[in-house]
């Protein structure tokens, strides 16, 4: 889903000891299949906040648990996203 969180993950980006692999609370994917941990399924979240709810991320009180800015990396990813695709 966020293929930007792999490469953040290898660049030694993220605030918070993340795996790849792993359990859900502290890995980027919880098996080979792909499924999300929760750092992604929180910045997931955040991302369907802002595109379809129109919630302003940077304004946005909320606490994910993860030292890593996940509102902010939703942000860049909206702010990135092809415009023919929003909402």
């Amino acid at each position: 889903m966020l293929p930007l969180a792999p490469q953040m993950n290898s660049n030694n980006e993220l605030l918070d000891d993340i795996s790849r692999f792993g359990p859900q609370q502290t890995s980027l994917f919880t098996d080979l299949k792909g499924h999300q941990g929760d750092i992604i399924r929180e910045t997931g979240s955040l991302l369907w906040l802002s595109s379809i709810y129109k919630v302003d991320l940077s304004a946005l009180s909320y606490y994910t648990d993860f030292n890593t800015n996940l509102q902010e990396i939703a942000k860049q990813i909206m702010d990135n996203h092809n415009s023919n695709y929003k909402l």
